[in-house]
């Protein structure tokens, strides 16, 4: 915080004195991000810039190298022998990505550059399409044309998409979600009833634990109940275990 307040100061009062005015908000917040860059690029390129001390991908290896140390620290800390040694732990955690990130070569490197795109690609583009199901289902629960009309437009945007779009993982993108449009659309019964089934049984469980803590309660109540003859106590209760016992393996559908 100390550095970062006097680069701000540094900054504000040069660009004052020299100019006489007061910089934009794009110049002035661009001339912080420039002096940090020129301050740690350096640092960064002998750290991770591998070999040829090439700086290409510089800060996806940064990132990388933060993930893996916190993964390795994180399994560090269930094995015996580094739990005792946070020093060792941090030591061993920082080493073993810092060496992997730097002498990464570049096909490697891509690939798993490639592969975290993928996956954005598909979560991003699989949120639309479940933020959509989980409102058609929600809206027209009870109205099953309703349903399909949703699910129709939903697919006529999206083969729109796909027919205008010009690059391949687009088109790509927007070709399995409408596919998958296509499926929700033809078993849609099938997924309301399987949704349907899910709710029953969720009321169900509920019911099953609101009879066991009640029988529970009774328990304890008996048990706390001296007034009570001790031979009735005791039968009492093992009806209420037995009836705890019963419910508890009764399947609920």
């Amino acid at each position: 915080m100390l550095v970062m307040s006097s680069i701000f100061v540094m900054l504000f009062v040069s660009s004052f004195v020299s100019a006489y005015y007061f910089p934009s908000a794009r110049t002035f917040t661009q001339d912080i991000i420039d002096t940090y860059v020129g301050v740690f690029e350096p640092i960064l390129q002998a750290l991770f810039g591998g070999f040829g001390w090439n700086g290409l991908y510089l800060f996806e290896r940064f990132l990388l190298f933060i993930l893996l140390l916190s993964l390795i620290y994180v399994i560090l800390g269930n094995v015996e022998m580094f739990k005792k040694n946070t020093f060792v732990r941090w030591i061993t955690a920082v080493i073993v990505p810092l060496i992997g990130i730097r002498f990464i070569n570049f096909e490697w490197l891509t690939a798993v550059l490639l592969s975290y795109q993928v996956f954005a690609i598909a979560v991003t583009t699989a949120i639309p399409l479940l933020i959509f199901f989980f409102f058609v289902h929600g809206i027209g629960k009870e109205y099953p044309y309703i349903r399909k009309i949703f699910w129709v437009i939903f697919i006529g945007v999206y083969m729109g998409l796909w027919s205008t779009a010009t690059s391949d993982g687009a088109s790509s993108a927007y070709f399995w979600t409408f596919v998958a449009a296509i499926l929700f659309l033809f078993l849609d019964s099938k997924i309301e009833y399987y949704l349907f089934k899910q709710e029953q049984k969720k009321a169900g469980q509920y019911w099953k634990y609101d009879v066991i803590s009640r029988l529970r309660a009774d328990i304890e109540f008996l048990n706390n109940n001296g007034a009570m003859d001790p031979d009735e106590k005791r039968k009492a209760i093992e009806r209420k275990n037995k009836e705890i016992e019963r419910i508890s393996k009764m399947d609920v559908h």
